[in-house]
């Protein structure tokens, strides 16, 4: 199918009948009738040469000048070719993962894999269903680091999140710099959906901004914190859970405590719901400029223009 980007330019085909309506200049020159020219052009020994003229143009070249014309509001307007639409998918949601990394998560609860071993498999499941959302980690304990830029390549990220270890960080626990580094990487494109997935099993102890003024700015700026307790169930003294739940609060998130054995088999699945996926498909339409095709004719009929006058004037055809 073809269209036209610029469809007014057809409002200036009739320009040149305006012109044609305009009484055309003309300048009167004195001069001097002679009789006897050719007698007082031998007198002078001056060679007579042959004065300019107007040549009537013929019907050829009057339909060849408004084809010409035609052809030149044709590539103003700029027609192209339209091809069949191609679905495009957009991904809908900006997912942080916030992990800790603190000297805590390097023990193990009876199960004989480390805290942090175990959030890697669960995580793991849950970045392979995420296919409508982009992806990106953060590792913290005295500070925030990002470990994987956002990105549409589950795999990838995976693979980052696999090569974490305990230890690099420091041992404390800085979840208010955790949110406020996610919050940095969530700027612009204010269309998309986003959100941070915090998941610890301490308390904050390190951070240079308090945990609940972080996801007060997490509310303003429309992001949503979801926080996730792990760690051993018996000891509930080492989880601050009423900042986790408090953080979720403010932000318009949810909290989940995944300290029991169940609940951390559970936890890829569960997140799965809290945030659901979502792909959006936009339509393509790949398009082909064609205005040069009547910028080629131009200069083909104008070529066949020049040929027509030169013959013509050949011939001493003259007004």
């Amino acid at each position: 199918m073809i269209e036209f980007v610029y469809p007014l330019a057809f409002a200036l085909l009739p320009l040149p009948l305006l012109v044609r309506l305009m009484r055309p200049y003309k300048r009167f020159v004195p001069h001097v009738r002679a009789p006897m020219y050719q007698q007082l052009a031998t007198a002078s020994q001056q060679r007579p040469q042959q004065a300019a003229w107007v040549h009537r143009r013929s019907p050829l070249q009057v339909f060849f000048l408004i084809l010409n014309w035609c052809l030149v509001i044709l590539a103003i307007a700029r027609p192209q070719w339209v091809e069949e639409p191609l679905p495009i998918e957009q991904h809908s949601r900006d997912l942080v993962v916030l992990v800790d990394i603190s000297g805590s998560m390097n023990e193990r609860d009876g199960e004989g894999q480390t805290r942090l071993q175990r959030l890697k498999e669960a995580l793991s499941d849950f970045a392979e269903q995420r296919r409508g959302d982009r992806l990106g980690l953060i590792v913290f304990a005295d500070r925030p680091y990002l470990q994987a830029p956002l990105t549409a390549d589950s795999e990838a990220w995976r693979a980052l999140l696999l090569a974490t270890r305990v230890g690099p960080a420091g041992r404390n626990t800085a979840l208010g710099d955790a949110i406020g580094l996610g919050l940095k990487h969530l700027q612009g494109d204010d269309d998309r959906d986003k959100a941070m997935l915090l998941v610890t099993d301490g308390a904050d102890n390190r951070s240079l901004v308090p945990p609940r003024e972080a996801a007060l700015v997490a509310s303003q700026r429309g992001v949503r914190v979801y926080t996730v307790a792990i760690g051993d169930d018996s000891d509930s003294a080492e989880i601050d859970t009423a900042t986790l739940q408090n953080v979720a609060e403010i932000s318009g998130g949810e909290y989940y405590d995944a300290r029991s054995p169940d609940a951390m088999a559970r936890l890829s699945e569960d997140l799965a719901a809290a945030l659901p996926s979502e792909l959006r498909v936009e339509w393509y339409y790949p398009t082909r400029d064609l205005y040069h095709y009547p910028i080629l004719f131009c200069y083909v009929f104008a070529l066949l223009i020049a040929v027509i006058s030169i013959r013509r004037q050949q011939r001493g055809g003259r007004l």
